[in-house]
């Protein structure tokens, strides 16, 4: 008779955690095409040699994978960037809603659980006075930071340099 209850109530505990963790379990979503390709963050700007430097994350996402680089350019337009060191990582997205039912990616990338970012989502912002789609990055205790398909370099969007020396699998 004991043991039919601990079964019952361990059938019982297994069935609530499955209910408490199956909307969030939507593991491998395929990620949209909008969200996929190259995205720019600028990170900051600072003087190496009396010379003005701008640093540039290059991020490419695909539907398995993501690739971080950091980059370097001495022209304020951010053209000419040279590569710097990358990472490269898998993986997996699930689906996420905000507020107003507002849909985003939650993406889960071992290698880059120390950026404290592990969120996006698609928005549109007005950077130099035209609309621009960001696609904003957030998590935990982080605050969001905001990539563009194209360079922008504005202060208003910059990452901070605490991203230069985070290599993604550093612990």
């Amino acid at each position: 008779m004991k043991s039919g209850k601990n079964l019952l109530l361990g059938l019982g505990s297994l069935i609530f955690a499955l209910l408490l963790i199956g909307p969030r379990a939507q593991a491998n979503a395929k990620l949209p095409k909008a969200y996929q390709g190259t995205w720019y963050g600028y990170a900051y700007a600072n003087r190496v040699n009396h010379v003005k430097t701008y640093y540039v994350i290059q991020l490419k996402i695909t539907n398995n994978q993501l690739d971080y680089n950091f980059l370097k350019t001495t022209k304020p337009d951010l053209s000419g960037l040279v590569w710097q060191w990358g990472e490269r990582t898998r993986v997996t997205y699930s689906k996420n809603y905000r507020k107003h039912k507002q849909l985003g990616y939650h993406f889960d990338a071992s290698a880059f659980n120390s950026l404290d970012v592990n969120k996006m989502q698609l928005s549109q912002v007005k950077v130099a006075g035209q609309n621009e789609t960001r696609l904003k990055f957030w998590g935990g205790g982080g605050f969001p930071v905001s990539a563009f398909r194209q360079p922008v370099n504005s202060g208003d969007w910059a990452w901070g340099d605490d991203y230069e020396d985070m290599i993604p699998t550093d612990e």
